[in-house]
């Protein structure tokens, strides 16, 4: 037995319900359900006001916290490289400057060898001198 629902208005009006008023209440039952809120103007002041406090919070954070640690870890990284580079140049230098002693040192000893004896020192005394 399903209930219908009839469309008399001399029966709703009998039972204390008038045409009006049902208008009324349909009226406002649209407007209580009606579509998304980001569209209705009459919020938007507040939705504007909540954005912004919202964007000014998030800005500050990155601004205090986020920025000054990215910025420190860029300068540390930026030391270790340059400082990399000059370990790298420092040991090329000195790779170098140790290739022109054990030079030097080889003529010196060949000079003094000379000098000494009169005649050229052989290239197996000379390295046994480097040894």
């Amino acid at each position: 037995m399903a209930m219908q629902e009839h469309q008399d208005p001399a029966a709703d009006a009998a039972h204390g319900a008038s045409p009006a008023g049902a208008e009324t209440h349909a009226a406002a039952e649209h407007e209580s359900s009606g579509g998304l809120p980001q569209f209705d103007f009459a919020q938007w002041p507040g939705q504007i006001a909540w954005f912004l406090v919202i964007f000014f919070v998030v800005l500050a954070f990155v601004r205090f916290f986020v920025t000054p640690k990215l910025g420190g870890t860029i300068e540390a990284r930026d030391s270790k490289i340059e400082g990399d580079i000059a370990e790298a140049r420092i040991g090329k230098a000195r790779d170098a400057a140790m290739t022109n002693v054990h030079q030097i040192g080889s003529e010196t000893a060949q000079a003094i060898v000379e000098k000494l004896t009169g005649k050229p020192a052989t290239s197996a005394e000379l390295a046994a001198v480097r040894s």
